[in-house]
């Protein structure tokens, strides 16, 4: 059974690296493109230093210095994260989140080399904050939101890290945490 758990974190490891490869590509043309067009325009002022953080570039971090964890890794996330409730039926993976929870890290995130720390001192998020990020934030209120809104509502907050400057999701600002690469 670990042996399966390491090759979904390979696979998923690899995935979200050519997905953060595309989309960083993607953006820093689009980006470049952007800044040529308002230098043009604006009499030849640039805005390189707004394209490396548009194009995920390192510019984004926790206030202890560690970089985020980009767009690409997250939703590779919680593509992992469907996967082991699927593989553990659930209960394993309910297991595995209880004991970890005090690492700042969920099942995926423990995978991917991943920790949440919190948004003011960057110090790793506790037990507590991690169980008001996942069941309450993320379990209840989010899934709130998809129920009154028949889904929608959940599908476009999903992808609110992509337009969020702190790359946070509505859990993640209802706990006050950050999502950073590295394990503890």
């Amino acid at each position: 059974m670990c042996a399966l758990f390491c090759y979904l974190a390979r696979i998923f490891r690899v995935s979200t690296e050519v997905i953060e490869l595309c989309v960083m590509q993607d953006l820093a043309t689009t980006c470049s493109n952007i800044d040529m067009f308002v230098s043009s325009e604006m009499g030849g002022r640039s805005m390189t230093t707004n394209t490396a953080v548009m194009a995920g570039g390192s510019a984004l971090a926790s206030p202890t210095g560690e970089p985020l964890s980009t767009v690409g890794k997250r939703l590779g996330q919680y593509l992992l994260d469907v996967v082991l409730v699927v593989v553990t039926f659930g209960i394993g993976y309910l297991i595995w989140s209880l004991i970890i929870w005090s690492k700042g890290q969920t099942p995926a995130m423990q995978c991917l080399k991943m920790r949440c720390v919190r948004q003011d001192t960057g110090a790793t998020a506790t037990w507590g904050t991690m169980f008001l990020r996942e069941v309450v934030a993320r379990g209840l209120i989010f899934g709130l939101i998809g129920v009154v809104t028949f889904g929608i509502g959940s599908f476009i907050l999903l992808f609110m890290l992509c337009w969020d400057s702190k790359r946070q999701e509505l859990w993640d600002k209802i706990a006050s945490t950050l999502v950073v690469d590295g394990a503890p």
